[in-house]
């Protein structure tokens, strides 16, 4: 009898969170500036710019990995051997507010790498960005409790859990997309935008205390154990990730 039923699957999926088909949507983008000065000419805080570039991010395409290879041939058959790695740039597509704010901030972000009325260059600490695409899915065992005020449980939520994060180094953008105004049908503007980058990292949040899909559930009654939980993640996360530094 084959092993690969539906109804197995279905069971595997059904009793582990981990087999969960995953979806497309439920992201989130992070851009870290590392220069101070360059936040202050845009008029934005850093909390700020989060905020504001994740509720207008509709599209985002994950960076791959490629090795690179070079061919020796003695006599016979030709051998690969591996040279390097290259990395593909990614595109971020946003919303468009009619201030225009997202699209101005990534043109004075552009412009300050260089000023193209003296085509000087800034240096590449001054303008590269950190860059970190969450990936985030429904179902996590992380249940955060309402009570009343006699402490009893009248509700509960059971809340998102990161699934995986790429953090880019040393992002930037190249490339702003052209956009087109029209006479017909109305429909929402938004724009593009490609960055290079150094390299990056991926880590799946999938096992030891960082998961959200692994173990018993855990039951929160406030919001601020929910913060120390999170915050906990995100400092165990960052030590997985944070091996990068400009070489």
């Amino acid at each position: 009898m084959s092993y690969n039923r539906f109804d197995n699957f279905k069971a595997r999926v059904a009793g582990d969170r981990q087999w969960n088909p995953a979806t497309s949507n439920l992201f989130g983008i992070n851009i870290l500036i590392p220069n101070a000065t360059f936040l202050a000419k845009i008029g934005i805080s850093g909390s700020e710019l989060d905020e504001s570039l994740n509720f207008l991010a509709q599209e985002v395409t994950l960076p791959s990995r490629q090795l690179t290879t070079m061919e020796t041939r003695t006599f016979g058959t030709m051998i690969r051997h591996v040279s390097g790695t290259t990395f593909s740039e990614i595109t971020m597509s946003f919303l468009l507010t009619k201030d225009m704010w997202c699209r101005l901030f990534f043109e004075r972000w552009m412009n300050y790498i260089t000023d193209d009325a003296s085509s000087f260059v800034m240096i590449p600490a001054d303008y590269k960005a950190i860059l970190r695409i969450s990936k985030w899915e429904n179902g996590s065992n992380v249940i955060l409790r309402r009570k009343n005020s006699e402490g009893r449980v009248v509700g509960s939520t059971r809340m998102k859990t990161c699934t995986g994060n790429w953090m880019l180094e040393g992002a930037f953008p190249f490339n702003i997309s052209t956009m087109t105004l029209n006479n017909e049908e109305t429909t929402l503007l938004k724009t593009d935008v490609s960055f290079y980058y150094d390299r990056y990292r991926f880590d799946n949040v999938g096992s030891g205390s960082i998961s959200g899909l692994k173990g018993d559930d855990k039951y929160v009654d406030d919001i601020n154990s929910l913060d120390t939980l999170v915050g906990s993640w995100n400092s165990q996360l960052g030590a997985t990730l944070g091996n990068l530094q400009y070489e």
